[in-house]
C-alpha cells in the first residue's frame, strides 16, 4: 500500500479533534461550552502537555471547526480514491 508521501499528500495531515453538542442545542449552553473550550486550550498546562506530546493547537469555534472538518474530509476522499484497497 503506497503511502500519503507517495501518493502526492505529503508526509501526512492534520488530524482535528473536536467537541460535538447535539443540533438545537440552547444557545446559553452552547455559549458556555465553547467559552470552557476555549479557556481549556488557551490554558498554559494544556499547551504545555500538547507541546510534550508533539501536538499543534489551534482552537476554532464552531463555524471554523466545521469549515476544517470539511476540508480534512476532501483530503480523507481524495486519499481513499487513490487507494482502492481502503474501499473494502
Amino acid at each position: 500500500m503506497p503511502t500519503t508521501e507517495e501518493l502526492g499528500f505529503g508526509a501526512g495531515f492534520p488530524t482535528p479533534f473536536g467537541v460535538f453538542a447535539p443540533k438545537g442545542l440552547q444557545p446559553e449552553v452552547l455559549l458556555r461550552l465553547r467559552k470552557a473550550c476555549m479557556e481549556t486550550v488557551n490554558s498554559a498546562g494544556f499547551g504545555e502537555t500538547m507541546t510534550k506530546s508533539g501536538q499543534t493547537i489551534r482552537y476554532l469555534d464552531g463555524p471554523g471547526f466545521e469549515t476544517s472538518m470539511e476540508q480534512v474530509s476532501r483530503v480523507i476522499g481524495d486519499l481513499v480514491a487513490k487507494m482502492p484497497e481502503l474501499r473494502n
